[in-house]
């Protein structure tokens, strides 16, 4: 090392700016460049964080009152499982059915069922363009009470599987004694899917 040094103070004063210069550029280039970039990029990083920060707080009315109507959706209607697979979701849903007519002494229910897509929407905007989204609708037409009827929409709106109950018809039944209605009650469950199978 020594030697190294005496051969630069032995240089003319003008090489030896020369390869000062030289070291001086190739450390700016190899550390401190490098380092500058890196903290322009925690920079940047830290003001979109502080941005997203100064949005949430100035939408903080708007979120506590989503917040509340998830809170009242799941007093009224209990939770809901977030979409399932074709294989396990179907059964699950039509064995949760079942079990509500069953606690309900609902016998002689007629069924129909079908698959349709869910449509466009946030959920499927969410889900990306690779997941097909489909609703498997279960129709129950029974004959009972109005009060049975309504025990079982309630039991359904309650169950997680059931992602809905789209549509209640209830009639008067003309043909039968005492107080029984005939309805049609529509209880969905939602799947999902890759785009491709199936």
């Amino acid at each position: 090392m020594g030697r190294y040094v005496t051969m630069f103070k032995g240089m003319p004063r003008a090489m030896r700016w020369g390869i000062l210069a030289v070291v001086g550029i190739a450390l700016y280039f190899l550390a401190i460049e490098p380092a500058v970039d890196q903290i322009n990029a925690w920079g940047n990083e830290a003001d979109l964080h502080q941005t997203t920060l100064e949005s949430f707080n100035t939408q903080g009315g708007t979120q506590q009152k989503a917040i509340q109507a998830l809170s009242l959706g799941q007093r009224h209607y209990g939770d809901v499982e977030f979409l399932g697979d074709e294989a396990t979701r179907t059964v699950q849903f039509n064995s949760a059915v079942d079990s509500v007519l069953k606690s309900n002494n609902i016998p002689n229910a007629k069924n129909r069922w079908k698959n349709a897509p869910l449509g466009q929407g946030v959920l499927a905007a969410k889900m990306g363009t690779e997941t097909r989204i489909e609703r498997v609708t279960r129709d129950i037409e029974f004959d009972a009470t109005p009060e049975a009827v309504a025990a079982v929409v309630a039991e359904l709106e309650r169950t997680p599987v059931v992602a809905s109950v789209s549509r209640v018809t209830v009639r008067m039944n003309e043909g039968s004694e005492g107080r029984q209605v005939h309805a049609v009650v529509t209880a969905e469950a939602w799947i999902s899917s890759k785009k491709g199978q199936g």
